[in-house]
């Protein structure tokens, strides 16, 4: 096994030394027919930062050096691959093979590289025997067994993307399955099936799963996506951005004992980067104001290699999210705290060469294979997916081009009217593009039809409604959803109650924003001053819940 992870870990520094390979040596070719592999691998030869890319090699290297010849990797067990008395250390829960197996391959089929083929599909013949037929439900025995259902499917729905291997679609089709059985009718996902019980973060893996479905062609409910995503506004604060874990407001999940005293919930953005994710999975707008605020939230917490503060988790899902983002100069900001937080951390000594220690906020759990799997899969985000918004991904070509300059100009409905026309002359791949976008719309009129409806419960404070509605009004001006929106809103400002609620907040928010909240002026003059703003909120609104917020900073204050 040692001989075999010296040449796995060889092959996979292949590019560094590309000149000296033999006729022999040569990496096999690309899958045949695979459009997202060569598209992922145009991304990737278009990314010219060498010292991220050379961590991503290095840490591939370990990865591969430390696969079971089974195909999976052994959370406990990765260090049997080490010489005696050299192991790694950083074992993680043997229950999470499946999920660490998952994220493993992820991070090999994030490279879109033939250098990797063999160990690539090597783990997802593995995951693919481990799954229970049909069922579509993995091997797992932890409370929590659907974050491995979720990265499972995920995996292999990627397999199927990229490799083009009819076993790997199956396999997904049956995973997807299953997971549409745990879906909460009207919301998202956590842990049983259908018990009305959702979280961010789990849900983030369902719908990341199932827009991979959609871009490989495998039929997926695009309702169950809208549905979430109109769940997370629930428990999204809009006007900051930041998200709940449960609820609005919620911080991340710790375990018990002093877990929360180790890794302090203050430190991390996990869900806010989470929600963001998934949004622009499901093809949201990523240059919308409620993701700009989400964005500004994850950058006042960038990655650190700082005791307490180190969440590769975090760094995943918010390299994810920031990569998708328009505004190129706020994901640099990002990705150069996320550099220099991983480049300097990789293990450069031994048997550890190319890992992370598993010192991070989930490192009990997932290991040393987790946390480089997460690692190297953030590292990689910049060339991972590529634009998520659907307007990029409707071809700006014939006959595609006027659909791609209306959903693009936000004219959704006049986009998707045009697509019956097209199919008749279609090719099976323009069907393909044409299936993909109606199943992105679908998404997308299903989310403003369930937030319209459930408008009261998702934005208990008014003004959060109505500016909410508002958006969605002008996002889906010319959908029935969109309309419905409008009117909802109109039928909102023709309250005099609700219009004092909605001026009284921002009567206040504009107070709030005028200083630090979380340091508020210690000058006793200055806190005089700030209590006398509070108090005119007071006075001319009573009785609204923006008074209720003004009386309890005056008697902070004061």
């Amino acid at each position: 096994m040692i001989a075999r992870r010296r040449l796995a870990a060889v092959a996979t520094c292949a590019f560094a030394w590309w000149p000296m390979l033999r006729a022999q040596d040569v990496p096999p070719p690309p899958p045949r027919g695979s459009s997202m592999f060569t598209e992922r691998a145009a991304r990737k030869a278009a990314f010219r930062n060498e010292p991220a890319l050379a961590a991503v090699r290095a840490g591939l290297g370990w990865l591969v050096g430390h696969q079971d010849d089974k195909g999976n990797w052994d959370c406990d067990g990765f260090m049997k691959h080490d010489p005696p008395g050299k192991e790694c250390d950083g074992a993680g829960n043997p229950a999470h093979d499946v999920g660490v197996t998952a994220l493993a391959l992820l991070a090999l089929l994030a490279q879109a590289d033939p250098a990797y083929l063999d160990p690539t599909r090597h783990a997802a013949d593995w995951l693919v025997a481990a799954q229970h037929g049909p069922s579509g439900s993995f091997r797992s025995q932890t409370h929590d067994q659907v974050y491995a259902q979720a990265l499972a499917t995920l995996a292999l729905t990627e397999a199927s993307a990229l490799l083009g291997e009819p076993r790997y679609r199956k396999a997904a089709a049956n995973g997807l399955h299953c997971l549409e059985a745990h879906h909460n009718p009207g919301k998202a996902w956590r842990y049983k099936p259908r018990d009305g019980d959702n979280d961010t973060s789990v849900t983030s893996w369902c719908v990341a799963a199932y827009g991979a479905a959609a871009h490989a062609g495998i039929d997926v409910r695009a309702e169950s996506v809208g549905e979430a995503l109109a769940w997370l506004e629930g428990v999204t604060t809009v006007t900051t951005g930041h998200c709940g874990y449960t609820n609005r407001g919620e911080p991340s999940a710790r375990m018990p004992g002093d877990h929360a005293t180790r890794f302090p919930v203050e430190k991390t953005e996990v869900n806010t980067a989470a929600a963001m994710h998934l949004r622009a999975i499901a093809g949201l707008s990523t240059a919308s104001r409620l993701n700009r605020a989400a964005a500004a939230v994850l950058l006042r917490k960038p990655p650190t290699w700082k005791p307490g503060a180190v969440d590769l988790y975090y760094w995943f899902h918010g390299s994810e999210a920031m990569a998708a983002l328009p505004d190129r100069a706020l994901g640099q900001k990002w990705f150069a705290a996320l550099q220099a937080a991983l480049v300097p951390a990789q293990r450069k000594d031994g048997e550890f060469l190319g890992s992370w220690d598993a010192t991070d906020t989930w490192g009990s759990e997932g290991g040393r294979i987790v946390s480089t799997a997460f690692a190297v899969l953030a590292l990689s985000s910049p060339y991972r997916l590529g634009p998520l918004h659907v307007a990029p991904l409707v071809p700006d070509a014939p006959p595609f081009r006027r659909v791609h300059s209306l959903w693009k100009e936000g004219k959704l409905g006049a986009a998707l009217a045009i697509l019956p026309e097209l199919k008749a002359a279609a090719t099976a791949e323009q069907q393909q593009v044409m299936a993909r976008v109606e199943w992105f719309g679908t998404v997308q009129t299903t989310f403003c039809n369930v937030v319209v409806a459930r408008s009261k419960d998702l934005y208990p404070d008014a003004i959060d409604r109505q500016e909410r509605l508002g958006e969605l009004a002008a996002t889906y001006s010319d959908l029935a959803p969109g309309q419905a929106a409008a009117a909802a809103q109109q039928q909102l400002l023709a309250d005099p109650a609700i219009r004092d609620q909605i001026e009284s907040a921002k009567m206040l928010r504009a107070i709030l924003d005028s200083f630090d909240v979380d340091g508020p002026p210690k000058d006793l003059v200055k806190r005089r001053a700030l209590a006398d703003r509070f108090e005119k909120v007071v006075k001319k609104y009573p009785r609204t819940p923006a008074a209720e917020k003004a009386l309890e900073w005056i008697r902070f204050l004061r």
